[in-house]
């Protein structure tokens, strides 16, 4: 994950108020195990949905225009 976040850092694709290190954190975050159990189990929802609903809440948490 310290890559992917280090690449949107290069590329000027992270926002300006997060630090690579909180970036990766909050990445972990949304990226694990835990989460998409309780979505899915829990929650009812299925792998696809699930799937998408992160990808647009890490876009939205580490991305400026996200």
């Amino acid at each position: 994950m310290k890559a992917e976040v280090a690449a949107l850092a290069r590329d000027g694709d992270l926002r300006p108020d997060l630090t690579p290190e909180r970036a990766t954190d909050l990445l972990a975050g949304l990226l694990s195990v835990s989460l998409r159990a309780h979505l899915t189990r829990e929650g009812g929802w299925s792998r696809d949905t699930c799937v998408d609903e992160i990808a647009r809440l890490a876009k939205k948490a580490l991305m400026p225009d996200g």
